[in-house]
């Protein structure tokens, strides 16, 4: 629980860095991408990957995936932990 509002507390990933508090545009792009169902785990699996995760950090970039998404029929997820929104990845599935 938040000590400050009451409400039940996310579990962002062990790599989060949180925006500025009052950042508001950068905490919408990381509430994008908790509510995806996303975390800030930049390595995948157990840990040991060199190739860390990607997660957007501007309202820019989100907007971006969002786009690729709808264009590409695809899951917000997985256009979200892209780096190039519009380019497969090998790990998308």
């Amino acid at each position: 629980m938040c000590p400050g509002c009451r409400q039940p507390l996310a579990l962002a990933g062990y790599d989060f860095a949180a925006p500025r508090r009052r950042d508001t545009k950068a905490w919408s792009v990381v509430a994008a991408v908790l509510a995806e169902g996303l975390t800030y785990d930049h390595r995948p699996g157990c840990g040991c990957s060199r190739v860390p995760s990607y997660r957007p950090r501007t309202r820019a970039q989100l907007r971006i995936r969002r786009r690729a998404a709808k264009q590409l029929g695809l899951p917000l997820s997985v256009t979200l932990a892209r780096r190039d929104a519009f380019t497969p990845e090998s790990r998308d599935e």
